[in-house]
């Protein structure tokens, strides 16, 4: 199954699309497959038959991309099982200079390492519990003005931004059980929201520094005070002391889990907590509101959340994302979402046609190019595919330069 038939599924049930977006669609998905350098207004309207100011009045115009990227989701989810699926959320830099684009601030960049001026965007994902599969279901900008620090319960800050759509997909997907995370998440705001949810729990990474107390099993400590409730505090330093205090659960990928209910001082509550001592790269501690989950599932299940870190990859190697120069929010977004929903669906085309084992986006652009070259070459020497030494050479040159060739 092609890209387009695919689009045009997921298409059928946006009610609120006009005709001419719905063509514009087609045609800027069909352009970002093999556009060759910067996919920006300028380059794109090389490949279409718009011109650049036309793709830019079609940025602005709204398009319901949530429900978008939940029509593509449908299409390789057999079955809503929340053992088997996963909602990661994760934030990825966007550089991007300039006064007066919309939610200019200072964001963390990975490959930096600190903090810098640009821009930022949230996307929250459909993870499939082994890893094999990760599908973005929302893309929303972060925005500049709001303070990092987590403040008040009454402050609105960047940490409520980011409640607010977990919000959003748990009203959406609401099938969903497990929210894994990075650390940042692992904050009193988000855990007092978790505790409102009747269903879905929250999987994140605890500081190295984190405060946390293990209870006094009475059952070994009959001789202790009455009035002791906590044993001791966990060593950061030096853990391997302290493993006659939790619980072994096994390995799992060459990596030893413990786990153990602690009180968190700092929460102020039980965290289900999974010591993970890895050979060669230390220890780390992942947490869950969740006091019955095991340790084992905890790590399975915030391991597979890297998977987005490769939507994040694709989309800024091969669909343009860090190539927008548009300014205001509705383009910015309309181009953030279209960048990651090229991805989406070449991994859900893939999906379909049993190609997952030997899927790349760089070769899908590579052939979709060669394809289109070769149909403009045919059609301005007046020949068609319907010789079978002409199909023979077009289908051997459209593999030309393929790595899985």
């Amino acid at each position: 199954m092609d890209q387009i038939v695919i689009l045009d599924n997921i298409l059928e049930g946006l009610y609120s699309l006009r005709a001419s977006q719905r063509k514009f669609l087609h045609a800027l998905f069909f352009s970002i497959f093999m556009v060759q350098g910067r996919t920006n207004h300028k380059n794109l309207s090389r490949y279409m038959d718009y011109h650049a100011n036309t793709i830019s009045n079609h940025f602005n115009s709204p398009v319901d991309f949530c429900s978008f990227h939940q029509r593509s989701v449908n299409l390789v989810i057999e079955e809503q099982n929340p053992d088997t699926w996963i909602l990661a959320v994760d934030c990825s830099y966007i550089p991007k200079s300039g006064k007066h684009t919309t939610g200019m601030g200072q964001f963390w960049s990975g490959c930096a390492n600190r903090a810098i001026q640009g821009l930022e965007i949230s996307v929250a994902a459909l993870v499939k519990a082994d890893g094999s599969e990760a599908y973005a279901v929302e893309v929303i900008q972060t925005p500049g003005d709001l303070s990092e620090k987590e403040g008040e319960q009454e402050d609105y800050t960047r940490t409520d931004f980011y409640i607010d759509q977990l919000r959003r997909m748990i009203k959406r997907y609401p099938w969903l059980r497990y929210i894994v995370a990075d650390g940042y998440y692992m904050k009193e705001k988000v855990l007092v929201f978790m505790e409102q949810q009747t269903r879905a729990v929250l999987i994140s990474k605890l500081r190295r520094n984190a405060d946390l107390k293990f209870y006094l099993d009475r059952d070994k400590n009959p001789d202790a005070h009455g009035n002791k409730v906590y044993e001791a505090k966990f060593n950061h330093a030096s853990p391997l002391d302290q493993l006659s205090l939790w619980n072994y659960e096994g390995q799992l990928d060459n990596i030893k889990v413990y786990s153990q209910i602690m009180y968190s001082p700092y929460y102020k509550k039980d965290l289900k907590v999974a010591l993970c001592i890895h050979p060669k790269r230390g220890h780390a501690l992942l947490a869950s509101d969740d006091l019955a989950l095991e340790g084992k599932k905890m790590l399975r299940f915030y391991k597979s959340r890297f998977q987005i870190e490769f939507i994040f990859r694709d989309a800024k190697q091969f669909a343009g994302l860090n190539h927008c120069q548009a300014r205001n929010a509705r383009s910015l977004d309309y181009h953030f979402n279209t960048s990651i929903a090229s991805v989406n669906l070449s991994r859900i085309k893939a999906k379909l046609n049993g190609e997952q084992d030997t899927f790349s986006f760089n070769d899908l652009k590579r052939e979709k190019y060669n394809q289109t070259i070769l149909k403009e070459f045919l059609q301005e020497v007046d020949l068609d595919l319907s010789s079978p030494q002409i199909r023979q050479a077009y289908d051997k040159t459209c593999q030309f330069g393929l790595m899985r060739a």
